[in-house]
């Protein structure tokens, strides 16, 4: 059963936060992101219960090529992506340095 996938706006400032900074500092691979996000957000839509749970209800998966992780919650009706985050930061707090490095 395919799932559909909404963003809290937390995980939407995520995602406009890393795309920015690609967007600025490597134009050339900001594309290839996007479609890696789209690529992790399809299979989580397909198969939500493929990645690990890593607190509670809170799923995590890894993003292909970039170092970015994407966390979700499995609903009745749909995925609530909570937060994609570089793998650097913690995502409940935000914390650490960003590196951007993909």
């Amino acid at each position: 059963m395919t799932l559909p996938v909404r963003l809290t706006s937390a995980a939407v400032q995520d995602l406009a936060l890393a795309e920015r900074w690609y967007l600025d500092e490597a134009p050339h691979v900001l594309a290839s992101f996007e479609e890696e996000i789209d690529r992790a957000f399809s299979v989580i839509s397909e198969r939500p219960e493929l990645y690990e749970t890593v607190e509670s209800t809170v799923r995590r998966a890894l993003v292909r090529k970039f170092p970015f992780s994407v966390f979700y919650r499995i609903l009745p009706k749909w995925i609530e992506v909570i937060a994609v985050v570089h793998q650097s930061r913690d995502p409940r707090t935000g914390d650490g340095e960003y590196e951007g490095r993909g």
